[in-house]
């Protein structure tokens, strides 16, 4: 059960993520990211390299330099993705 819940409040996170960021609650939408995305599950809606596309910009609106890199850009599944690859080969 642990695990499904995981699941469930993660994918809740994307959702709500998704929401604020439609009704321009960056801030929020950032942290609902973030938190989802080291456990990103809900394809359904997005793919995974589209969320790190969100998250990217989500915390580009709201984070300082360092903390983006930390929180977004220093994760290493965010890492791997195209993504974010494209964007540091092309000096962002």
């Amino acid at each position: 059960e642990k695990g499904g819940d995981l699941d469930r409040r993660n994918r809740l996170n994307v959702y709500q993520g998704l929401h604020s960021l439609s009704i321009r609650q960056f801030i929020r939408a950032c942290d609902l990211f973030v938190d989802a995305l080291s456990t990103f599950t809900a394809t359904e809606l997005l793919s995974y390299n589209d969320f790190v596309s969100l998250t990217m910009i989500a915390g580009a609106l709201t984070l300082k330099r360092p903390d983006l890199k930390k929180k977004v850009c220093g994760d290493t599944t965010c890492a791997n993705s195209t993504t974010y690859n494209r964007l540091d080969h092309h000096g962002a």
